[in-house]
């Protein structure tokens, strides 16, 4: 049951909105109707919605306890509230997007033919619209649907239909190179994070040299964004970023969200080329989307940036920082995995920090025993029992479970299964009676993409 579509809608939403979602069927459901009884056992059981509590079987007792069980009752009624749930939160966007209940009432204006009517909402539309400081693809999306609007009202004389269809493609113009521009950077980072060969787009030096993007800020920053991607120019990273931290604000907080992923996937990179003082950057970067709260979209916080963001402060020795963050934004983590990643961030400072005796006892507990993150979880758990010298063969024991799980995870691209590998190599050889320390350093050297790297070099600097 924990796999139907509602459950998975439902798990998303706030306790709030769950709340208010109720108060709704109220409006097309009587109190004792076996549609609210149903969506009351559910919320008794929001967010978790655990397989083992959350079953038919379960359901159908809560509805009619001592009955036979009746799957299709259940399933029924749990139709009839999805169908509700979907008209709710369409109720709720339309709420909360003023602009899209403007353009259904510009589109009926046009349909009855009511001519003041339209031409005052489509003037008041226009100048909302001009109004927004925030510039990206979308504002010329709005626009030439406001346009195409103007275009097909046929009704009045006082609209040039003539002008209207120039402004109407002009704007489609200036939307497709946004995109073209805005996915065209998406698929190089995407790429490039899967380690696969350049894609080829089509188009592309046409939307670039064109005149038509050159006054646009939200222009400038995906321009700068492709030459950084696809070139690898830290020149380029540099102007994107004093760019980016001077003018966010003009552009909105999706554009913002990407733009900052980008340079962090690009510090990344130089990271793995050995290039340390980049971490001083991530750390800089991670502070600004924290302070600005441009992590948090829409209202949640992505967990790997928690974890990455709390890595990275440990390693440079900003623990209150680290501390601090975890304690005010781990809040915003989607509940049914909140507790896990608090922990699991927790446990990476305290490696950081080495205080090995308390990460190991938070990897000890039963809530991040079956973690989502497996693989640092995993990592990090071998390490911990290397530092506090809990004996060769339990480390190596754990080694080679690790490399199972890491061999047979269709999931880990493969330059990442190969560094993972390269580490637990590493640690074997560690591990060895006799290490030979000249040998390890010089496979570390040679060896530029793997996880942990400098606390291997510092391991084996140690011998």
């Amino acid at each position: 049951m924990h796999r139907n579509d509602l459950l998975i809608l439902l798990q998303k939403l706030s306790k709030k909105e769950v709340k208010d979602f109720q108060i709704f069927l109220k409006r097309h459901f009587k109190a004792d109707s076996i549609p609210m009884r149903l969506f009351q056992f559910l919320r008794n059981h929001h967010p978790v919605f655990s397989p083992n509590k959350v079953t038919y079987e379960n359901a159908h007792n809560f509805l009619a306890p001592g009955k036979l069980f009746n799957k299709t009752l259940v399933i029924n009624h749990l139709s009839d509230i999805r169908i509700k749930l979907r008209e709710y939160l369409v109720e709720q966007y339309l709420k909360e997007n003023p602009a899209q209940q403007d353009m259904i009432l510009l589109q009926v204006y046009r349909q009855y033919q009511l001519d003041k009517h339209f031409i005052k909402k489509h003037n008041a539309l226009n100048r909302s619209l001009e109004k927004d400081k925030v510039m990206d693809m979308w504002f010329y999306l709005k626009k030439m649907i406001l346009d195409h609007e103007q275009y097909s009202f046929k009704s009045t004389k006082s609209l040039n239909a003539r002008s209207s269809i120039y402004s109407v493609m002009d704007n489609l113009d200036r939307f497709y190179a946004s995109a073209k521009l805005r996915y065209s950077s998406e698929l190089f980072n995407g790429f490039q994070i899967l380690d696969e060969s350049e894609p080829d787009i089509l188009f592309l030096s046409e939307i670039e040299e064109s005149t038509l993007i050159q006054s646009s800020l939200y222009h400038h920053f995906y321009n700068l964004a492709l030459k950084m991607l696809r070139d690898r120019d830290q020149s380029k990273y540099y102007q994107l970023k004093n760019d980016f931290f001077k003018n966010s604000k003009q552009i909105s907080k999706e554009d913002q969200y990407i733009l900052i992923c980008y340079l962090l996937n690009y510090i990344s990179y130089e990271v793995r080329k050995g290039k340390e003082t980049f971490n001083e950057e991530c750390f800089e970067l991670f502070k600004f989307g924290f302070e600005k709260e441009i992590f948090i979209v829409p209202g949640i916080l992505p967990p790997i940036l928690l974890l990455n963001a709390v890595e990275v402060a440990g390693h440079l020795g900003q623990v209150e920082w680290a501390k601090a963050t975890i304690k005010k934004w781990s809040k915003k983590l989607e509940p049914a995995i909140r507790n896990y990643y608090t922990m699991l961030s927790k446990a990476i400072l305290y490696f950081r920090i080495q205080d090995f005796e308390s990460c190991s006892k938070i990897l000890l507990q039963p809530d991040i025993i079956e973690p989502q993150n497996e693989l640092r979880r995993r990592w990090l758990e071998v390490v911990v029992h290397y530092e506090l010298k809990s004996g060769h063969n339990l480390i190596l024991d754990g080694c080679a479970a690790f490399e199972k799980f890491v061999r047979r995870n269709t999931f880990i691209h493969q330059t990442r299964k190969k560094g993972v590998l390269l580490s637990i190599k590493i640690l074997r050889m560690l591990l060895k009676p006799e290490p030979d320390k000249n040998q390890i350093l010089k496979l570390i050297e040679n060896s530029e993409d793997f996880h942990y790297k400098g606390w291997l070099t510092q391991k084996a600097k140690e011998l």
